[in-house]
């Protein structure tokens, strides 16, 4: 017989099996990470509009009665800097904002993740995943 050089048929196959449950592991953890960072840029966001309202009714004693994104994120540059496409064209499917002399509600869902919701208020923040 000759000395042939090359791997065996099961040698291949053991490879192959190995890079299969290597790339079961990794592509699911990968899929979520860009849900996780959505939610993630949203929570910055809001924390950040949190902020500034805060600052606003310190200044003002009440918090801006408008209700679109674009008019509050101008309401609020004397006390925070937004960035522009943030929230707006982002991270974000949906935007509220509503306000009364005293308190606040933000509410924003996450793009192309339905079930995930961050809501903010005077009282603190929380995040509710599908």
């Amino acid at each position: 017989m000759k000395n042939q050089k090359g791997f065996t048929l099961i040698e291949l196959m053991v490879v192959v099996v190995i890079i299969g449950v290597l790339a079961g592991i990794a592509v699911p953890r990968f899929i979520g990470a860009a849900r996780r960072a959505k939610v993630k840029a949203c929570t910055a966001d809001v924390r950040l509009l949190t902020e500034g309202l805060g600052l606003y009714i310190t200044d003002k004693g009440s918090y801006p009665p408008t209700s679109n994104y674009d008019s509050l994120r101008t309401a609020l540059v004397p006390y925070v800097t937004i960035p522009a496409g943030s929230l707006a064209t982002g991270v974000a499917a949906s935007f509220q904002y509503t306000a009364s002399a005293d308190t606040f509600t933000v509410r924003v869902c996450v793009k192309d993740s339905p079930g995930d919701t961050v809501y903010a208020n005077p009282e603190g923040m929380r995040t509710t995943y599908d």
